[in-house]
């Protein structure tokens, strides 16, 4: 039984290295396209954490509990009105 598996492994390994020798495009083309998929499947398990850090730590380490940040000068579209005497 053990001797049988290992000749049926032996002979479908010798199998796919002819193959990937006698199709050598086919193989990198194969090789290329796993390798992106892994890249981009490592993208999005980091994409989460990254972000995250970046709202959690980063932004609330600079605004602490401040709501909301208005800007108030010639460019912006907000527009401070003051209601004291001139």
């Amino acid at each position: 039984m053990m001797k049988s598996s290992i000749s049926k492994f032996a002979f479908l390994f010798k199998l796919a290295i002819q193959n990937i020798l006698h199709n050598r495009l086919r193989s990198i083309i194969i090789f290329i396209t796993f390798i992106i998929i892994s890249i981009l499947s490592l993208l999005t398990f980091v994409t989460k954490p990254l972000l995250n850090y970046y709202i959690y730590q980063v932004t609330y380490a600079k605004y602490a509990d401040i709501d909301i940040i208005l800007s108030v000068d010639d460019q912006s579209n907000t527009r401070f009105f003051s209601i004291r005497d001139l």
